[in-house]
Order: C-alpha cells, then sequence, then structure tokens
C-alpha cells in the first residue's frame, strides 16, 4: 500500500486538530503514515479511538469555521461593506465603509470621460502609467484592467459582493451617462472585435468542422484543432487531445486532414445504402418541421 514517509508528526499541522485532520485525509486516501523520529501510531483500540476522536474535532471545527467566515461575509456583503475586495478609486474607512478615495477618484471620472469619447484604452493606460498611477494591486495599467475597471457598475454606486446588489451601496464616482456612453462604445467595440476576429480565421485558418465532435479513444477528452509551423515555413494542421497539453494523456496529434477523410469515408458508406439514406431524409424532414415551418394561420 502506499504511504507518506514524515520526520515527525509536526510536519502535518501546526496543532492537534490540524494534525489530525491532516491524517484523516491521507488515510481516506488510502495511505499509511510512517514516522522516521517518533513511533508510528499503533493499530490498537485506544489508539484507534483517540485518532478517531480528534478526527472527529477537527472536521467540527473546521466547519464551524467555514460557517462564521461565510456568515460574517454575509453579513458585509448586506451592508455594503468593505469584504476584502479593494476597487480603484476608493478607500475603506474605520467601520469598513467605502470611501471616495479624492487622490484617485479625478482620474476615474478622467478614463470614463475619455473612453466614452473615443480615445483608446492603450493610449490612456500609458498616460497612467506615465503619470505613475497604479491599480490596487501596484501593477501598471493594462487594456484588460482597464476594460475590467470600465465595466465596474461600482462606480455609478451600485455595491455587488457574491451574488448581492445594494444599491447606492457605493459613494459614487462618474455620472450615469458617463458611464452609460462608456458602455455602448465597449459593447461596440466587442462586436467590431469580434467580426474582425472571424474575418480573419475565414482567411487564414482552416476549418476544423470535427470540433465539438470528435473525442479522444485513450482518455475521452476533447480533440482541438491546431496548427503547427516547420522551419521552412510550411504549415501543418493537426487534432490533439486537450488533456495532452495538461500531461494527463499520452494521445500524439493526428493530422487534420487524415481524420477528415477518415469521417468522410464512412459517411459516405453510410449514404451509400439507401435505407440508410431514406431513414436520414426522414429524419431531416421531421427535424424542419419541428423546428422551421411556420404554422399556416387557419
Amino acid at each position: 500500500p502506499a504511504a507518506v514517509i514524515l520526520w515527525k508528526t509536526d510536519r502535518l499541522g501546526r496543532d492537534r486538530f490540524e494534525l489530525a485532520d491532516a491524517k484523516r485525509w491521507i488515510r481516506d486516501a488510502g495511505c499509511r503514515i510512517c514516522l522516521i523520529a517518533e513511533p508510528t501510531p499503533d493499530d490498537s483500540p485506544e489508539s484507534v479511538l483517540m485518532e478517531t476522536m480528534m478526527e472527529g474535532m477537527a472536521e467540527f471545527y473546521s466547519r464551524q469555521l467555514s460557517v462564521n467566515i461565510s456568515r460574517g461575509m454575509t453579513y458585509n456583503a448586506g451592508h455594503a461593506l468593505y469584504n476584502g475586495h479593494k476597487v480603484w478609486g476608493y478607500g475603506v474607512d474605520d467601520e469598513k465603509h467605502h470611501v471616495v478615495d479624492d487622490s484617485v477618484a479625478p482620474f476615474v471620472l478622467d478614463m470614463f470621460t475619455r473612453y466614452a469619447d473615443g480615445e483608446a484604452m492603450q493610449s490612456i493606460c500609458d498616460d497612467f502609467n506615465a503619470k505613475g498611477l497604479r491599480t490596487t494591486r501596484e501593477a501598471l495599467f493594462s487594456v484588460k484592467t482597464m476594460n475590467k475597471l470600465l465595466k465596474n457598475r461600482a462606480y455609478i454606486g451600485e455595491y455587488r459582493h457574491g451574488g448581492i446588489t445594494v444599491e447606492g451601496g457605493m459613494p459614487q464616482i462618474v455620472d450615469e451617462d458617463t458611464f452609460d456612453r462608456a458602455q455602448r462604445r465597449l459593447a461596440e467595440n466587442k462586436r467590431t472585435g469580434a467580426r474582425r476576429k472571424a474575418s480573419a480565421q475565414e482567411q487564414d485558418a482552416p476549418r476544423y468542422w470535427l470540433t465539438g465532435k470528435l473525442y479522444c479513444g485513450e482518455c475521452g477528452g476533447s480533440m482541438q484543432g491546431v496548427s503547427v509551423t516547420n522551419k521552412t515555413g510550411a504549415k501543418h494542421y493537426y487534432c490533439y487531445c486537450k488533456e495532452q497539453r495538461a500531461k494527463r494523456c499520452t494521445k500524439k496529434p493526428v493530422r487534420k486532414e487524415w481524420l477528415e477523410d477518415a469521417v468522410t469515408g464512412v459517411l459516405k458508406g453510410l449514404l451509400d445504402d439507401s435505407e440508410n439514406l431514406a431513414s436520414i431524409a426522414v429524419d431531416a424532414a421531421k427535424y424542419y418541421e419541428g423546428h422551421y415551418r411556420v404554422p399556416r394561420e387557419p
């Protein structure tokens, strides 16, 4: 059987309850615990009883702690209090209420106004970084960060946390007209970007029509398309198991053309059978009737 070898039991936890909880997890996984610098607990009735009691108490206190933390966070959210997540442009007072950070709030409004008026996010980021402004995590501003900030409804006074929303729970920094103009531009840029991406994919990339329908024969994971460029600049297209990239499967990539030819061959064989063809035609007609045909008015 598998075993965990330790120098002493104190390597597993800082106190008796944490230690008992760790032992329970190890034993539930089917492992034995072997100690080098102190006697390994035996399987005597007294030892088993003591371990069971300690494990039970550890589990109880662990659940109590989780419940208390959850209740505390729910109470804070219901009262629009600080819950451990800082928002750029705000500070927190002694009673955990969000307050406007007067040194940062003007830049928040400036960000929304400039973006709503048509300036590019990257341009605003470059300007903020040059001025020495940093995010709540003391990081440089990026387009990804700014995109998230521009969608945050906290700036128009809406508090949100853990599925709880409190209108007026935050001090308002941005007027609703400017916020709405920024949202409209975000939505339009998203549509434009999606169209550009789709167009580029149609022009430059092949269609992997087996995506979503092809699964690995070794692990059952989905197969996805990938292209590889060799030293001469020639591109080759493959389907690979997504679990293989995560080192959870040993399946090697398979040539896209070979797979598609194999599937096409099977489909041709099915369609060559007149009975199969008639059955497919009937099923297609039923599907059309149920999904697309508009009923006539009486």
